[in-house]
């Protein structure tokens, strides 16, 4: 009987432990989503063109298909849509419409098609509640506007989830 109140206890005390652990752990969270968005940052050279044609089509498969592992299903059911609707797509089209929404892209009215903009993360933020790493990034350009980049855990992998102007 002594056994097997102690085998309870024991359990008893496994499974509390067990639920007390959180999957989110700030030191690790922080080194893979900085990785992760390190990554993202430097797939292009500054000022390559990355996209032949500034509309919303190609856009919207730059980051659909084209580089669709670095973002969440939220970014692109939720955040992307709006982003790419307040766009203008005309020849009056300049860095601070883009760039204001994408920090990492650029358009020249000289140029056509989409530039890539080296950018390079500043500060961090971390929310435990919200298993989130929040990073300030800031483009080469000074022209350029500055970003918060939200990064979230899914599938097992670090993806950007939303894209915040200052």
């Amino acid at each position: 009987m002594k056994k097997i109140v102690i085998s309870l206890l024991s359990l008893l005390v496994l499974i509390t432990l067990g639920g007390c652990q959180s999957k989110f752990d700030p030191q690790t969270s922080l080194e893979e989503s900085r990785t992760t968005l390190n990554e993202f940052l430097k797939s292009y050279s500054n000022k390559e063109k990355i996209i032949e044609s500034y509309d919303k089509k190609t856009l919207n498969e730059f980051f659909e298909v084209t580089e669709k592992e670095y973002f969440s299903k939220n970014f692109k059911k939720n955040i992307l849509p709006d982003k790419l609707n307040n766009l203008k797509y005309d020849s009056s089209k300049e860095w601070s419409d883009i760039g204001e929404e994408f920090t990492f892209l650029t358009v020249k009215s000289e140029e056509k098609g989409v530039l890539w903009v080296e950018t390079k993360i500043l500060e961090d933020t971390l929310d435990t509640k919200k298993e989130t790493v929040t990073f300030f990034v800031s483009p080469d350009s000074i022209s350029q506007p500055s970003n918060y980049i939200e990064m979230i855990k899914e599938d097992g992998k670090w993806k950007i989830n939303n894209m915040l102007a200052l």
